[in-house]
This record gives structure tokens, C-alpha cells and sequence, in this order.
């Protein structure tokens, strides 16, 4: 089909369309539209579309209307916003055209916007995507799995490669994206791991308001993780906040389960004591470490 020429207040219908205005005639010069009837409204005809497209486009413009209870536009808005539709319309349609000879999922789309189904033609479209969308997110799992595969034949930067991928195609698996995180960090990639971990915090954040007892443990991973990436790159106040954040998350957790949560108490509780000592703080450093011998012993016994 050939793309409708458009002006400015006017576009190219043929069939009758018929929206009530002020009594005004008004004339433009591709659609010449003229009062027919006292309660004012007005018949138009123009040339160029499918009369079909058209009746789903007038009938689009009223249901919107009536859901957002607007007022009816006057004809001059009307036509303005049909022209716009009209235009992106035939944009779509081209692209499809200039596809259909190599796809035959544009080429059926292509002959549904023919005849105005615009339903029909966007469930094709949900149709294909639910399949690609479960193409994608098997293409990131093996994706995963080739890079632990690589992690185990000790090339990190291999393994990088294919983290980066599965987290790009199933970025809400945050499996994918703690390991590429924690991968980044161990290659002292310091500024796209600070990111990844960053990403992971909002995520589990935003997951522990409604599952916490899910959610939580994996938080507390990720706090002490980003805390010691503070650590690693000398910015020792965010550091112990993110410590002390982690510590005070995996205390709670372990005032419920001991068994399961205390060795994490422990673990952050040695990081904490590492950073004390590094910065001078001895007394608070063997404070710590006490109470990670203490722990331990516990934990010990009743094994």
C-alpha cells in the first residue's frame, strides 16, 4: 500500500465518518466535511486507506474517550490525532511490506492490518513472543552453565563472558547476576562489579517486602559482598556500614534458625574484624574476632 501524502488538519479516508461539532462547515483540501443535519453532525470523505482500517480507527478514537470520559474533540483535533494515527500506521505497515518476503510472521501480520484486526495481528505478536521469551530464557541458562563450565577450568574471563550473557537475556535471575557480580569482583573489576551488586541489592530489596523469609539470607550475602568490595577499594566508611547492615540482618535471622544462620554471623563478623584492624582499630577488631571464636565453638559442639 502507498503511503498516505498528509496535511496538517486533514487526512486521506474515504468512508463517511461522523463526529458531532459546532455547526461551523469547514473544508479542507483533501476532505471536504459539510454539516448534514441540525444537531451538528458532520459527514466527511477522503481517499487513500482501507475504509475497514478507518471504521477500527474511528472506533479506537471513541472507546478512548469514552474510558478516560472525555468530551469528544471538535473535528479539527479529531483529524489531527487521526492523522498522526494514519501516519504511524502506515509506517508499520511499510516496515512489515519490506519484511514479508523473508518472514512469514510480518507477512500475516502485514494482511491482518489490511483489514483493520489490530487485535488479531497484536496476539500473532504475543503468540511469537511467549515463544521467544522461553527461547531466551533457555539460551541464558546455557549461557550460565558455559560459563561455570569455564569457571571450573579456571578461565574467569571466559566464564565472564557467558555470565554476562545469561544475566542480559534473564535479567531477573538473580542467580546469574550474583555470580556475575562476584565473578567481576574476584577479577578486581571493581567498577561493573560496584554496579552488579548495586542491581542485586534493589532487586532483593524490593523481593524481601513480600517473600522475606526467601529473600533475606540472599540479602545478607549480597551486603557483606558489597562491603567487601568497599573494603577492597580503601572507601572504609561505606564498608562497615555495609557490615553492619549485613550483621545486623544475619543476627536477626540467626535469633530464629542458630544452626543455619550463625556461621554467616560469624563470617561477617571477620570481615568486620579484618577492617577494624586495617584501620587501626585493634580493640574493636579482637571484640570481634572473640565473638567469632565464640561461635564457632558452639557451633562445634553440637555437631
Amino acid at each position: 500500500m502507498s503511503r498516505v501524502p498528509l496535511i496538517i488538519g486533514a487526512i486521506l479516508l474515504w468512508p463517511t465518518l461522523a463526529w458531532p461539532i459546532a455547526t461551523t462547515q469547514h473544508t479542507e483540501d483533501w476532505c471536504s466535511p459539510a454539516v448534514s443535519h441540525v444537531k451538528g453532525n458532520v459527514s466527511m470523505k477522503c481517499e487513500g486507506v482501507n475504509p475497514k482500517v478507518v471504521d477500527r480507527l474511528i472506533e479506537l478514537l471513541d472507546q478512548r474517550d469514552n474510558e478516560l470520559g472525555q468530551a469528544r474533540q471538535s473535528l479539527d483535533a479529531k483529524i489531527k490525532e487521526a492523522n498522526d494515527w494514519i501516519s504511524r500506521y502506515n509506517d508499520l505497515e511499510a516496515r512489515l511490506a519490506g519484511l514479508s518476503e523473508t518472514s512469514e510472521l510480518a507477512k500475516q501480520a502485514k494482511a491482518l492490518l489490511d483489514r483493520g484486526e489490530l487485535q488479531q495481528a497484536g496476539q500473532l505478536y504475543d503468540q511469537v513472543l511467549e515463544g521467544q521469551e522461553k527461547e531466551m530464557r533457555t539460551l541464558a541458562e546455557n549461557h550460565f552453565s558455559r560459563g561455570q563450565i569455564h569457571g571450573l577450568e579456571f578461565h574467569p574471563d571466559k566464564a565472564l563472558l557467558h555470565y554476562e550473557k545469561a544475566t542480559r537475556y534473564a535479567p531477573e535471575n538473580l542467580t546469574y547476576l550474583f555470580a556475575y557480580a562476584a565473578k567481576l569482583h574476584k577479577q578486581n573489576d571493581f567498577s561493573k562489579a560496584e554496579r552488579a551488586y548495586s542491581d542485586l541489592l534493589s532487586a532483593q530489596r524490593a523481593l524481601v517486602q513480600t517473600n522475606p523469609a526467601a529473600y533475606e539470607p540472599h540479602l545478607g550475602t549480597t551486603l557483606d559482598n558489597l562491603a567487601t568490595l568497599y573494603a577492597d577499594t580503601q572507601r572504609f566508611t561505606e564498608a562497615e556500614k555495609a557490615f553492619q547492615d549485613a550483621l545486623t540482618l544475619r543476627r536477626r535471622l540467626a535469633q530464629a534458625n542458630p544452626a543455619a544462620y550463625e556461621p554467616d554471623v560469624a563470617i561477617t563478623l571477620n570481615n568486620l574484624a579484618t577492617l577494624y584492624a586495617d584501620t587501626q582499630r585493634f580493640t574493636e577488631a579482637e571484640e570481634a574476632l572473640q565473638e567469632v571464636k565464640t561461635i564457632r565453638q558452639r557451633l562445634a559442639q553440637k555437631k
